[in-house]
C-alpha cells in the first residue's frame, strides 16, 4: 500500500500505546484526591502545592484554578486569590463572588473589578450563523472541529461513538 499511510498508522499506534498519557492521567487523579483530603483536613498549603503539581500535568484546568483561588482565600492571601480569580475571568468563566463567603475578605475595590469582569462573561454573544445542517436521526454531537486547510468539519457523536466528516457545502 501507500508508505505514507503506513507511517501515519505507526505514529498513531505509537501515540495510543504510549504510557505517558495514562501515567499523567493516573498521577493527576491521585493529586486531585489529595487536594480534597488536604482541604478536608484544613491543610490549605498542601492543597495548593498539590493543585500546582496537578496544573503542571493538566495546564489551564479551570476547576483546579478555581480550587487554588479558594485555598488561597482560606489562607486570606488576597494577591494569589485575586490572581486565580482573574485568570478565570480572563478565560470567560464566571464565579459568583458575592454568593461565596470565602471571598468576603477581598477588598471592595478588587472585588468590584472582578465582579465587572465576571458579569461581562455572562452576556451572550449571538454572532453565529448557520453553516450547514446534518440530517442524522439521534445525533448527539459532543464537539465540532474545523480544518481550514481542507474546509472539512469533524462532528463527534456521543451516542454513536463516531466522528463524522462533513464539508461546508
Amino acid at each position: 500500500g501507500n508508505p505514507m499511510k503506513f507511517i501515519v498508522y505507526l505514529l498513531i499506534t505509537t501515540l495510543l500505546l504510549s504510557q505517558a498519557p495514562k501515567e499523567r492521567y493516573t498521577k493527576s487523579t491521585e493529586l486531585f484526591k489529595k487536594v480534597f483530603s488536604d482541604y478536608s483536613k484544613k491543610d490549605f498549603k498542601s492543597a495548593i502545592l498539590n493543585l500546582k503539581s496537578y496544573l503542571k500535568l493538566r495546564e489551564n484546568h479551570s476547576l483546579a484554578q478555581y480550587y487554588l483561588a479558594i485555598n488561597y482565600a482560606k489562607l486570606k492571601d488576597e494577591p494569589n486569590t485575586v490572581k486565580y480569580l482573574t485568570l478565570l475571568a480572563d478565560k470567560k468563566r464566571n464565579v459568583p463572588l458575592n454568593k461565596q463567603k470565602v471571598f468576603e475578605f477581598i477588598s471592595e475595590e478588587k472585588k468590584e473589578k472582578l465582579q465587572r469582569k465576571f458579569s461581562a462573561n455572562e452576556k451572550s454573544i449571538n454572532n453565529s450563523k448557520l453553516v450547514f445542517k446534518m440530517h442524522k436521526d439521534g445525533l448527539i454531537s459532543e464537539s465540532i472541529a474545523y480544518n481550514s486547510l481542507t474546509n472539512n468539519y469533524f462532528i463527534s457523536s456521543v451516542r454513536e461513538g463516531k466522528i463524522f466528516k462533513r464539508q461546508k457545502n
